[in-house]
């Protein structure tokens, strides 16, 4: 994941092969204008059973003019799973993923990666003792 920096311009085309292919206003226009995203919030669970899920979620506003898919993706042990939510401008939308919770542990190490960087969060597993 990356931002790509916008630029005016009042000439814009596509080189292919050594062939300039300019670009109209209304191309230009719309390769210019981006989704303006913020990240919400992040909701991760403190603990679980060993018997039940992990679900992670995210909440993203979309506070620009052009719709767009936010991408991020949480990752623990070594599984990544993507979140995408799609967003349509003045929209905000929550996305998640869910995890077996893993009994053989005390605890289960995430990390939350998007395009404001990087996150880390732990949630205990609690024992069958504590369930009781």
């Amino acid at each position: 994941m990356f931002d790509i920096p916008t630029v005016e311009t009042e000439n814009a085309a596509l080189l292919f092969d050594g062939t300039r292919y300019p670009l109209t206003e209304v191309a230009r226009g719309r390769l210019a204008t981006a989704p303006e995203f913020s990240l919400e919030s992040v909701s991760v669970p403190d603990s679980v059973a060993p018997d039940e899920n992990v679900e992670l979620s995210i909440t993203v506003t979309n506070a620009g003019d052009a719709a767009g898919t936010y991408l991020a993706g949480f990752r623990t042990s070594g599984l990544p799973k993507a979140i995408d939510v799609p967003l349509e401008p003045g929209e905000t939308e929550t996305g998640s993923v869910t995890y077996d919770a893993d009994a053989d542990h005390e605890a289960m190490q995430f990390f939350f990666a998007s395009p404001g960087g990087r996150r880390d969060y732990e949630v205990v597993v609690r024992s069958a003792a504590t369930t009781d």
